[in-house]
């Protein structure tokens, strides 16, 4: 009875191991298999006679919790002073612009033409509204700073033409582009709409538009890097 019962047991045992062994085999072929996949690439043709051929689309960031300034959802009425090295760097040539391109300078370093902008650029969402009503000095501040970041990424827009500014915003915005991508490559509205637009063109002859929609909002300076490569082909003297 003894020698039954153990013989017994180590063939439940016995049993037992190799049922396990054959689920873990199984476990790993679907595994292996499912690393096998291939999936569909998510980059986005450039077209282009640089080195700029392929960008992948980036990952999608992770869900963080920022600061509202840093998003741009708070705008002050008032227009923030200026340092005076925004203004010596408003005066430098942009790309596109030509040798005999000029403006007087007493039109816009006190803000008169920014003035104009901000106030579209703020109706746009793009420069975002005071949501404060006055009930916390940090919400102007804060607003202040985002502002200032925009003009210092792009400074030139305190004294570019402010109805080509809101043409080229415009045209952003009617691409589906989000006011965000603006708010991060403000160059893109120091641009005239023309070379947005043309760009866009380009990268959608050979991509479907959602594809560029996404690429140029999830890959920094994608669409910056596109223009300029634009403007360089077409305006080759220009500095």
């Amino acid at each position: 009875v003894r020698l039954y019962t153990v013989s017994y047991i180590l063939h439940m045992m016995v049993q037992y191991l190799f049922s396990t062994l054959v689920s873990c085999l199984l476990m790993g072929a679907v595994v292996v298999q499912g690393f096998l996949v291939t999936t569909p690439s998510s980059s986005i043709i450039v077209p282009s006679s640089s080195s700029i051929i392929r960008r992948p689309a980036a990952t999608p960031p992770k869900t963080t919790v920022v600061c509202w300034a840093e998003l741009g959802e708070l705008s002050s009425p008032n227009m923030p002073s200026f340092d005076p090295v925004f203004i010596e760097n408003a005066r430098k040539q942009l790309l596109w612009e030509t040798k005999t391109t000029s403006s007087d300078p007493s039109s816009w370093e006190s803000g008169q033409l920014w003035s104009q902008t901000r106030e579209t650029l703020v109706d746009l969402w793009i420069l975002p509204r005071d949501m404060s009503n006055g009930a916390d000095g940090r919400y102007a501040a804060a607003a202040t700073e985002s502002e200032l970041k925009i003009l210092a990424k792009a400074p030139q827009l305190l004294r570019l033409d402010p109805a080509q500014i809101i043409a080229s915003a415009k045209a952003l915005l009617k691409a589906k582009l989000p006011p965000a991508l603006m708010r991060s490559e403000p160059e893109l509205l120091s641009y005239p709409a023309a070379y947005l637009e043309s760009s866009l063109e380009s990268l959608m002859e050979v991509n479907s538009k959602g594809d560029v929609i996404r690429a140029c909002r999830d890959t920094p300076h994608l669409l910056v890097a596109v223009v300029e490569e634009r403007v360089a082909a077409e305006l080759p003297d220009a500095q």
